[in-house]
């Protein structure tokens, strides 16, 4: 019987679960890691350090079992964050998470550069903490950091190359970060021009259900498992939290309270605001 791996990474820690086929769950391994905060009002995390906890709670999984054979791998994480990686796949700095409030100049310009335009393309408001306005901070502040820059990732997405897999997001996820279009259900090329980014750093975007590869036999062989393995895109830790409590029709709500809290409605098409 093949098993199904559930990776989330959390602001406080990564959790890392194996199921088997009947949604019985096998095992259960937490890592915690710290919050950076070098100045006040700055939140980031070392991305290596991520990983390195998220590697040792797979282990501790998979060795829990003696069928180690893996059908899939998915994720859910923290939203709207911003990790930069140069062509090496390496961070060029910690990420910069949600929590962080250094971009509110950049939030305050990009209101009044595309004003009421950007809820109408992103669906939303920009605030501290997401991707856009903290990548403009960064380029704005630090243009030799910037320049180094060859892909921009959400948190989650940082895990997926450690597995092997190239560059990627998903809809869920790349939605939180301000610079993605909700009806073409891509990037937004127009709000990055208007901010000057580069449409070249940020990844493919997939549907959230969408199989994105494999973890290589290479990987495979270093968490000693074995199986199709293959990748799931993933979603947002909200989205994912709304979808395992079964909040998916209209009228219903979810509330969820962890180092933020947030409420969760689905509804049948965009309400901008």
């Amino acid at each position: 019987m093949s098993s199904f791996i559930g990776i989330d990474l959390g602001t406080q820690s990564v959790k890392v679960v194996l199921y088997d086929e009947t949604g019985h769950l096998l095992s259960l391994a937490q890592r915690d890691y710290p919050l950076l905060t070098p100045q006040i009002g700055f939140a980031e995390q070392e991305p290596e350090v991520w990983w390195q906890q998220t590697f040792s709670a797979l282990q501790e999984v998979i060795h829990s079992v003696s069928n180690r054979n893996i059908k899939a791998i998915s994720f859910s994480g923290q939203m709207h964050g911003l990790v930069m990686l140069d062509k090496d796949y390496k961070p060029v700095c910690p990420a910069i998470i949600w929590a962080d409030q250094r971009s509110e100049k950049e939030v305050h310009f990009i209101r009044e550069k595309l004003g009421s335009h950007l809820a109408s393309i992103a669906g939303s408001d920009i605030a501290t903490g997401f991707m856009g306005a903290s990548l403009c901070w960064v380029k704005n502040h630090h243009p030799d950091l910037y320049h180094k820059i060859r892909w921009v990732m959400l948190p989650k997405d940082y895990l997926k190359i450690k597995l092997g897999l190239m560059p990627s997001s998903d809809v869920a996820d790349a939605a939180s970060t301000l610079l993605f279009d909700i009806k073409t259900r891509n990037w937004s090329e127009e709000i990055m021009k208007e901010l000057d980014l580069k449409p070249s750093l940020f990844p493919p975007i997939y549907e959230s259900a969408h199989i994105i590869g494999s973890v290589p036999p290479s990987i495979q062989k270093e968490l000693d498992m074995t199986g199709d393995a293959l990748v799931i895109a993933g979603a947002g830790d909200q989205h994912c939290a709304a979808l395992g409590n079964g909040v998916i029709n209209e009228g219903e709500v979810l509330i969820t309270i962890g180092t933020g809290g947030q409420v969760f409605t689905p509804i049948q098409k965009p309400i901008v605001d």
